[in-house]
């Protein structure tokens, strides 16, 4: 499934154009969220995604009645979970793990030196937000979130990470006993800057999802788990170079 980064053009009209062909929206603040309602997106078809994420953002999340909202930290879980019970609800709830590694992947570096890692949770404390989300009556946990890197021109490293986020997902949602129902691999899809670049080979892409999505629908613990992908930038800057020949 396809969720719009609305942080790559949240004019209502793009979103709205986009939600029209069935493309969901991933929202990284308050703002955002209203954006996407405002344009249609159906809240079931919603990701709050956004790092740092305020008290009032989350209850803002939880009021629309999301799709799922991502957790950076225990210490995020636990503030989630206070707003939900307060609000009387069960939020459906996806862990990000930290990707450190896919930072080298990255062609220009947006946020941070060298040394700056992805936002998330290491292994021991995604472990334990799982297992404590397990355990709460006000939280479903639904799976895994991570985002590997931005910009990315090579399918096939895109692909790899697709399918080590799905086998993380899988050994997360094992250990901590609940059902696999969303994984949110993150977007990265990358577009060329410069004359020499090669544009991303989606037929090699889509060869290689094809692959991962038939050893998916053989194993119990991910065939009925659905498979987010977040473009922004790609469609956004498509959109932009389609204007101009048109």
């Amino acid at each position: 499934e396809l969720a719009y980064a609305v942080k790559a053009n949240p004019a209502v009209g793009v979103v709205a154009h986009l939600a029209s062909l069935g493309v969901g929206a991933d929202v990284a603040s308050a703002g955002e969220l209203e954006t996407a309602l405002r344009a249609g997106v159906a809240p079931e078809r919603i990701v709050f995604t956004g790092p740092g994420k305020r008290d009032p953002e989350l209850l803002a999340a939880v009021e629309a009645g999301v799709r799922a909202v991502t957790v950076e930290s225990l210490g995020e879980l636990v503030r989630l979970e206070r707003i939900a019970a307060e609000a009387g609800a069960i939020v459906p709830v996806l862990l990000r793990a930290a990707t450190d590694a896919a930072a080298a992947l990255e062609r220009v570096r947006l946020v941070g030196d060298d040394g700056a890692g992805k936002f998330g949770m290491e292994a021991d404390d995604l472990t334990e937000a799982a297992r404590f989300a397990v355990r709460s009556p006000h939280l479903e946990p639904h799976g895994v979130h991570a985002f590997g890197a931005s910009n990315v021109l090579d399918a096939g490293a895109l692909a790899d990470h697709i399918g080590a986020t799905v086998a993380l997902a899988g050994r997360i949602a094992t250990g901590a006993g609940f059902p696999l129902r969303l994984v949110d691999v993150g977007g990265g899809l990358g577009i060329p800057y410069e004359a020499h670049e090669e544009s991303l080979d989606l037929v090699v892409f889509e060869r290689r999802l094809a692959k991962l999505a038939a050893r998916w629908a053989a194993d119990p613990v991910t065939r009925n788990a659905r498979i987010l992908l977040e473009p922004g930038r790609y469609l956004a800057a498509r959109g932009c170079m389609l204007g101009k020949t048109a």
